[in-house]
């Protein structure tokens, strides 16, 4: 499962450094270090590691690392964003309690 995992991640990278690149050009920011061979590189990478994940599920002892690490990310997901909602709950009731009372 770490191959997979491991894989998976290096993809999220690649993917988020073409936004964050795209985002900060657009908003007209320099860059300190240039990437070289950006984006062809990126691009190739996400390709790449995109073949190596499809070929591994037609390997009967990878697939079910390649399947459940997609079903592990969208449970550890799910958590932060239910945490997150919950605690913005908690933190809205606070400052309505203190304005209340103050």
């Amino acid at each position: 499962m770490l191959l997979s995992t491991g894989a998976a991640f290096l993809t999220v990278i690649a993917i988020s450094q073409l936004r964050l690149r795209k985002r900060l050009t657009a908003e007209g920011k320099t860059l300190g270090y240039r990437m070289w061979l950006f984006p062809w590189l990126t691009w190739g990478v996400i390709l790449f590691i995109s073949g190596v994940l499809v070929l591994m599920l037609f390997r009967p002892d990878h697939r079910i690392d390649v399947l459940s690490t997609p079903a592990l990310a969208i449970v550890v997901v799910c958590s932060g964003l239910l945490i997150t909602r919950r605690r913005a709950r908690e933190g809205q009731g606070a400052a309505l309690g203190q304005g209340a009372s103050g």
